[in-house]
């Protein structure tokens, strides 16, 4: 039996309905208290980014963790939080006070999908209905995880790239005070357009929000904002990034160079926060960009860009890679797999080669048959059995191609053993 796709993602339909039209297009300010019935998230899942973190040993991980203590970051504590995750016994509160004991401090997690499964799968549901209404690549997405006890967030009062609108759901237990000012209102106070970071000398304010747990807060970018804490609190941020033909071009050349450049947005006539053109992937043409020429090796990585996009659902930080719990092919013969919905795999034919782009990782084989035919097979949301599979592609290929395939899928977790 498959899943029923829809019955993950309709309670949340009318909220994103409701918040579009609500917040004028995400252009206002706008709070809902006790917004949903059954929260989107909970601590755990907050719990297991760390638990998550503490396992990874790459490189790379503190430069998305920054610690401040007292509103100062910390290398020291940086490190403690990257390397020191919570006990199983163990709350998030009780950890966090483990780890900072009487100190005041803000923990700041970009990226936060990349270290938790549990975390990666709600989220998608949460944003799927969003993506019917924006489609990718017209938006990607941040996950932003805020933990702690500080009284203003150390960023100071500050306002966002014009191309950013932040959704905040907080779980709390804390309540937070959200203070946003208009621009005027803003450099009439401070004299000045610069960040500013001493929020408690400002006497007055524009606008006032009281956020307590399982509110969500919508933080348009036009408006100065800083928040206020003071218990211990956890909130989660969802920036959504509108891809501008600069903004792609930049992330391009600075993150994944030209093998996934991505210039496939037409350019919005209009100040509104999305563009309603629709997007192409054929015919990339100089009606984009009038003084490009389009070679047919730009055409693919302006492709390729999109379908890893898709693959992850606008997320921009793709996961860890999953260990392969065994240690032989046999081992798997006996277990069942399942999509690790609702990421689902994406393809596209290519000559001979087939590409297919698995939370934006990018594999290449050879185009037969029965590629697609089992990937369609998976995206169907099936509990399978290996076994079966390997019976009914017997006269197709061979039994180690078909479970090579499979461990590619499950490493990049597009799909999951079932145990």
């Amino acid at each position: 039996m498959g899943l029923n796709f829809n019955s993950f993602t309709d309670q949340h339909n009318s909220f994103w309905e409701n918040l579009i039209t609500d917040s004028q297009d995400l252009e206002q300010p706008l709070h809902y208290k006790k917004t949903f019935k059954n929260p989107v998230l909970t601590m755990e899942e907050i719990k297991s980014v760390f638990m998550g973190m503490g396992n990874d040993n790459s490189k790379n991980k503190t430069s998305l963790v920054r610690v401040y203590i007292d509103g100062l970051q910390s290398h020291e504590y940086q490190q403690k939080v990257s390397k020191l995750p919570p006990k199983l016994s163990e709350s998030l509160e009780e950890w966090a006070y483990r780890i900072f004991e009487k100190n005041r401090f803000c923990i700041v997690v970009n990226g936060a999908n990349r270290w938790s499964e549990a975390l990666s799968i709600k989220i998608g549901k949460f944003i799927t209905p969003l993506l019917k209404r924006y489609p990718i690549p017209q938006i990607s997405i941040d996950v932003t995880v805020i933990i702690g006890n500080y009284i203003y967030t150390p960023f100071g009062i500050h306002i966002d790239p014009p191309n950013l609108r932040t959704l905040h759901l907080h779980l709390g237990p804390g309540k937070k005070e959200f203070i946003l000012w208009d621009k005027e209102s803003f450099q009439s106070l401070t004299g000045s357009e610069d960040s500013y970071y001493q929020p408690e000398q400002i006497s007055g304010y524009r606008y006032l929000f009281e956020v307590s747990a399982q509110d969500t807060f919508l933080i348009p970018a036009k408006y100065y904002h800083v928040c206020k804490n003071g218990d211990f609190s956890v909130g989660v941020g969802l920036t959504l990034v509108k891809n501008t033909k600069e903004k792609l071009f930049l992330d391009a050349f600075t993150k994944d160079g030209l093998k996934d450049l991505a210039v496939h947005i037409k350019e919005c006539d209009t100040g509104n926060f999305f563009s309603p053109e629709l997007i192409q992937y054929q015919n990339i043409s100089s009606e984009i960009l009038p003084n490009v020429i389009f070679e047919p090796w730009l055409e693919k990585s302006i492709k390729n860009y999109i379908y890893k996009q898709d693959s992850n659902l606008g997320l921009r930080s793709c996961p860890l890679e999953c260990s392969i719990p065994f240690t032989h092919f046999n081992q798997l013969k006996r277990r069942k797999v399942r999509l690790c919905y609702p990421y689902k795999i994406v393809t596209y034919p290519q000559e001979e080669m087939i590409n297919i782009f698995v939370r934006q990782n990018h594999l290449q084989m050879k185009n037969i048959t029965i590629i697609q035919e089992l990937i369609n097979f998976i995206n169907e949301g099936q509990v399978i059995k290996i076994s079966t599979l390997i019976q009914k592609y017997s006269n197709f290929t061979t039994e180690d191609t078909l479970l090579g395939i499979l461990i590619l899928f499950i490493r990049f977790r597009g799909i999951e053993i079932i145990m």
